[in-house]
């Protein structure tokens, strides 16, 4: 308990601890689209003199920089490929984004890792979401049967015209 007459206060950082947030947002995507987004990002203390002197408020800077990445990843992503296939791609271009951040800012942070925890269409537009993937599905499967019966159309008619010419030959 003894500080030495030069030493005014002490700070003690555990940089063990591994602290948790949330972060949900509604953003648009590159086909301008509305999304609801929800991360979850760990971070613990890396650097305890940087992340005590360097910002006023590391931790809210850490919110900010992950709104940031967020926007900025989703806002170079179409929707479909939020949606499905790329989601882990955006969760991995989203840590990058906010590891490199976060080390420009030197907030001492780090982050052990980042988890979608949702990517939807928002509550109030998504009966709107569900009737745009109805009608693509139903665009999908008229052409399917509009090339289905080309094809029978096609053939039908080929073989008309073999049988007359047989006749004529005959």
């Amino acid at each position: 308990h003894w500080l030495p007459r030069f030493i005014d206060r002490r700070y003690i950082v555990n940089v063990q601890n591994i602290q948790s947030y949330s972060y949900p947002a509604n953003m648009l995507t590159r086909d301008e689209n509305i999304v609801s987004v929800n991360v979850a990002v760990p971070y613990r203390v890396d650097d305890p003199r940087a992340y005590l002197f360097n910002l006023v408020d590391a931790d809210r800077s850490l919110r900010a920089a992950t709104a940031s990445a967020l926007r900025q990843v989703i806002g170079k992503t179409d929707l479909q490929t939020a949606l499905t296939t790329g989601r882990e791609q955006v969760r991995k271009k989203v840590q990058q984004q906010l590891t490199k951040l976060l080390q420009q800012y030197g907030t001492g942070l780090v982050i052990t890792d980042l988890a979608l925890q949702s990517v939807k269409a928002p509550e109030p537009v998504k009966p709107a979401f569900d009737d745009a993937i109805n009608a693509q599905e139903d665009e999908k499967r008229f052409k399917e049967n509009a090339e289905r019966d080309a094809q029978i159309t096609i053939q039908k008619a080929n073989g008309q015209a073999k049988r007359i010419i047989a006749e004529a030959n005959a």
